[in-house]
């Protein structure tokens, strides 16, 4: 059988204990009491019980408990249920004694029988043994339907003179062989009734000799401490049922010694399938005293109460496991790779150096990665999550937490509730998962993803990749050179500094390039494309989508028809597939498209030209000209929002302008003579009365809709409605107000 770790059993009392741990690998439960623990060398697994611990690994890969107990059982007898070959390892000994080990089987009365020793003596080489760490001894008689139990004699090899004639590897065979045997006080076989069996050797020759000094057993006979003859525990063992094997530590010195049970170790392989049966029979008691076991002659648990108490776990060096469980606890993991589980309450777990995982289980914790590349999970509770240096990986899980890459290359998820993420340095990863969350890039070239949820984007410094989702999100590229992609839901995005490439996606998002040439596309949805420094461009894609300059109040030309814009601090813009035009506080020139437009001007005298399409114009402050020409009414009438009689005007010289050119060809006819004009020569004398254009009006309550005969022949169109003039009569629209330049 392969050589299994050492593995040695230290029990604390019900009182404020120190236990300090040996080289070896050492299993050590504080139970009750304010307890400072240190696992010292070895593989250790520590176990603070109840009560405020503190806890230490020190060298060695260790798996630290905050509270609660290992699987310490004081094993009344194992029974065998499943055929499956038992061996028996020597794990080491730290006793000045030279112990003997041995066996025996446990009958249905109480009997024991088959008793023999395993080790005469015990020991390490170099302890006055010739033991070394790992070396077994396998039962070839056991089956299915056994019950083992075990003994140490203290010190049994020095007082019994080696016990001639038991030699381990050459044994009498026959009827007069020698034997070994458990007697009570009258002679009789030791059963489960008698109090104090004492071990005898039985001779070839029939003679008996008891065996000198004390054996401290493992076996039935009703409460074990009765067995020995102190009257106290003097072995534990630790059952690893996904091992198949419990571990057996003894305690060698009368009422107890030190109560470490390391004196003698050893591990006996009974296979899973039995582990599993006798763990099944362990029965917890809330008293956290010892419970009576649910099968006679199968193992009984010592049982630690678990309650709230605040531990502090240190792992040391090695790779370590610690366990908060129940409180307010603090666990560090020091050197090596760490795994730290805060449990219920509110943890804080530090993984510090080595390549750790952190995860703070149920409560607010706050985790802290250390340096290297570390692994977080703040599970449940709102959490606090640090990175710090290395790629770190940091999941928030559910509630509102709270996670701080720091440098490196990490990657963080917020998980459901309302998370704020920040990357820090290093290109990083956030996504920000359900809830309205909050992703700050930091530095470097980042991807963030907002998930489900009003999100709150920052790219920050670096070339970024911001992603939407499914809300409402808000989004900002900040420095350099970023992509922000809407998804679904109505987005506000700013693109910031740099050449940024923006994609509204579905929704009626708002986006803003920022101060250098930009590409910003709105896709589906009714978008705002806010017009700022460099040349930009522009594109609505589906949708009724609008371009806004009001930001500026210099002058500007803005083109619908003729997809351009630019100014003084714009530059030069491109607008494709855009259908409404705000402008700012300067003396703007506005033209629309042949589609039906929304063109507010803003303050300053603006000149605004609708085009085809039923447009909705509003001039805003200053005194503004609306100008239209004849195939401008062929696309429906347009409406004024603001026209102010006697301060904004209209244009109709160009739609006019045709009429004259007609009238002054029929007076340059060939005969030198026109409709209605003179003959005389060297003078030309026009007659527009054949072809005057009439302008009317049409007046509904306070609005006023302008109608143009230009033909003269009754044939009116109308121009445009006028919103709100009030009741000024006809004649108060005036020569001031429609003009022919």
């Amino acid at each position: 059988m392969a050589s299994l770790p050492a593995t040695r059993p230290m029990i604390g009392t019900d009182e404020d204990d120190t236990l300090v741990g040996t080289r070896h690998s050492d299993v050590m439960s504080g139970r009750f009491g304010d307890d400072v623990m240190s696992g010292n060398n070895g593989n250790d697994e520590v176990w603070g019980g109840t009560g405020d611990d503190i806890l230490y690994g020190n060298n060695g890969n260790d798996i630290l408990y905050g509270s609660g107990g290992p699987d310490l059982v004081e094993v009344t007898g194992i029974e065998i249920v499943d055929d499956h070959p038992v061996s028996v390892v020597f794990e080491g000994e730290t006793a000045g004694y030279r112990n003997t080990f041995g066996d025996y089987k446990i009958q249905e009365d109480g009997l024991i029988t088959d008793v023999e020793i395993l080790w005469p003596n015990a020991s390490l080489q170099g302890s006055g043994g010739n033991l070394i760490q790992g070396e077994s001894r396998e039962y070839l008689d056991v089956q299915a339907g056994d019950t083992l139990g075990f003994f140490i004699i203290s010190n049994g090899y020095s007082l019994n003179g080696g016990y001639q004639g038991l030699d381990l590897d050459v044994r009498q065979e026959g009827e007069n062989a020698p034997q070994l045997m458990f007697k009570d006080a009258d002679g009789n076989q030791a059963t489960i009734h008698s109090d104090g069996p004492r071990l005898y050797h039985i001779a070839a020759d029939g003679t008996e000799t008891m065996i000198r000094t004390n054996p401290y057993h493992t076996a039935a006979f009703g409460e074990t401490v009765d067995l020995n003859p102190d009257g106290i525990l003097h072995t534990t063992g630790v059952l690893k049922a996904d091992a198949g094997t419990i571990t057996l530590g003894f305690e060698d010195l009368y009422n107890g010694g030190d109560r470490d049970f390391d004196d003698s170790v050893f591990t006996v392989d009974i296979g899973v399938q039995n582990a599993l049966v006798l763990n099944a029979h362990y029965q917890q008691d809330d008293s956290g005293t010892d419970p009576d076991p649910s099968h006679e002659g199968v193992g009984s648990q010592v049982v630690e109460i678990e309650r709230s108490d605040n531990d502090i776990l240190v792992g040391g060096d090695g790779s370590d496991e610690l366990h908060g469980r129940s409180g307010n606890d603090d666990l560090s993991g020091n050197n090596g790779h760490d795994d730290l589980h805060g449990g219920s309450g509110d943890d804080n777990l530090r993984g510090n150096s080595g390549e750790d995982d952190l995860y703070g289980n149920s409560g607010n914790d706050i985790l802290n990665g250390g340096n290297h590349n570390d692994k977080l999970n703040g599970n449940n509770g709102n959490d606090a999550l640090y990175g710090e240096a290395g790629n770190d990986e940091m999941i928030g899980g559910t509630g509102d937490d709270m996670l701080d890459g720091g440098n490196g290359d990490d990657s963080l998820i917020g998980g459901s509730g309302v998370d704020n993420l920040s990357g820090g340095y290093g290109n990083d990863e956030l996504k920000g998962g359900a809830g309205d969350d909050t992703l700050d890039g930091g530095n470097d070239d980042d991807v963030l993803v907002g998930g489900s949820g009003a999100d709150t984007m920052i790219g920050g410094y670096g070339n970024d990749d911001l992603k939407g989702g499914a809300d409402n999100d808000t989004m900002d590229g900040g420095h350099g050179d970023d992509s922000l992609i809407g998804g679904s839901g109505d987005d506000i995005m700013t693109g910031g500094a740099g050449a940024d490439v923006l994609k509204g996606g579905s929704g009626n998002d708002e986006l803003s390039g920022g101060s250098h040439n930009d590409e910003l596309y709105g896709g589906h949805g009714d978008d705002t494309f806010y017009g700022d420094a460099g040349n930009d461009m522009m594109h609505g894609g589906r949708g009724n989508d609008t371009v806004d300059y009001s930001a500026f109040d210099v002058d500007l030309s803005i083109s619908l028809h003729n997809k351009k814009a630019h100014g003084l601090e714009i530059g030069t813009d491109t607008i494709k597939f855009i259908d409404n035009i705000v402008s700012g506080g300067g003396d703007d020139i506005l033209k629309g498209s042949r589609d039906a437009n929304v063109i507010e001007a803003g303050a300053g005298d603006d000149t605004i030209r609708s085009l085809q399409g039923a447009d909705t114009l509003t001039g805003g402050e200053g005194s503004d000209t609306f100008v239209y020409r004849s195939y401008d009414l062929s696309g429906g009438t347009d409406t004024i929002t603001d026209f102010l009689i006697g301060t904004d005007k209209i244009d109709l010289s160009q739609m006019l302008h045709s009429l004259i050119s007609y009238v002054t060809e029929a007076v340059n006819s060939e005969d030198g003579e026109g409709s209605g004009g003179s003959s005389e020569p060297g003078t030309t004398t026009i007659d527009y009365s054949a072809a005057l254009a009439r302008l009317d009006v049409d007046v509904a309550g306070e609005d006023l809709t302008l109608l143009i005969d230009r033909q003269g022949n009754d044939a009116y169109q109308e121009v445009c409605k006028l919103i709100g003039v009030g009741n000024q009569t006809v004649s108060a629209l005036h020569d001031n107000d429609c003009f022919i330049l």
